[in-house]
């Protein structure tokens, strides 16, 4: 088994990897000249992370996760925002993205960053937040970079 460090450093990566895919994604869309999805893919993007780090700021003021003694867990939010652009984005590897979440969300609690509990509710309130905009902007494009 991994060190405490080494599965620490692998999920320091994920997040940072997976923006870096939504990037790769957002510029193939640029190379494609397809204007409006790029348009619309980054909006999502934004939106994504506007709703995930404006949560975060909410609470820190606002403390409505440690009213139910649970912590918002940022790493997951954004995780989330990411997850969803590049399922829409990038189709064909919806399994491998959605799996890589859930062995991501496994490896924090393995790792005791956060509780099942604090991984839950965070995910879905980013989840309940950003998939409403997200079927707007996807009806907008209907089509993804790769199919």
């Amino acid at each position: 088994m991994p060190s405490f460090e080494t599965l620490d450093l692998i999920a320091d990566l994920y997040v940072p990897i997976l923006a870096l895919l939504a990037l790769a994604s957002l510029l193939k869309t640029a190379f494609m000249s397809r204007w409006r999805m790029l348009g619309t893919h980054a909006a999502m993007v934004l939106l994504g992370l506007l709703t995930a780090y404006g949560l975060m700021f909410v609470d820190i003021h606002l403390q409505l996760w440690p009213i139910l003694e649970l912590d918002y867990s940022t790493h997951t939010a954004v995780a989330v925002v990411m997850v969803i652009f590049l399922i829409i984005a990038v189709k064909k590897y919806s399994l491998i993205w959605t799996g890589s979440f859930g062995g991501y969300i496994l490896l924090m609690l393995y790792q005791g960053y956060h509780s099942i509990a604090d991984v839950l509710t965070t995910a879905v309130a980013v989840a309940l937040l950003v998939l409403p905009a997200v079927f707007l902007f996807y009806k907008n494009t209907r089509a993804s970079v790769y199919k």
